[in-house]
């Protein structure tokens, strides 16, 4: 049963942290990717007004961006 109360103590202790630290670092990461769909967004968005012809298929591209932004900031 010490061994039990042992294992438990060091997954606690070691493992949880680096878990933490890891969760943490993705989130991070996904922050950056929630940055950088919008600012593709904008561009995308700006450039679509500006060439008529390529609207539809920049729109699109767009309306991706901002699904992705969504989903990564829920």
């Amino acid at each position: 049963m010490i061994l039990w109360w042992a294992a438990n103590a060091v997954l606690a202790f070691v493992a949880l942290p680096i878990a933490l630290a890891l969760a943490f670092r993705i989130i991070g990461a996904l922050r950056a990717v929630n940055a950088a769909a919008r600012d593709i967004a904008g561009s995308v968005e700006s450039v679509s007004a500006s060439v008529p012809p390529v609207v539809t298929t920049l729109s699109t591209v767009a309306g991706q961006c901002r699904r992705l932004e969504s989903a990564v900031s829920q």
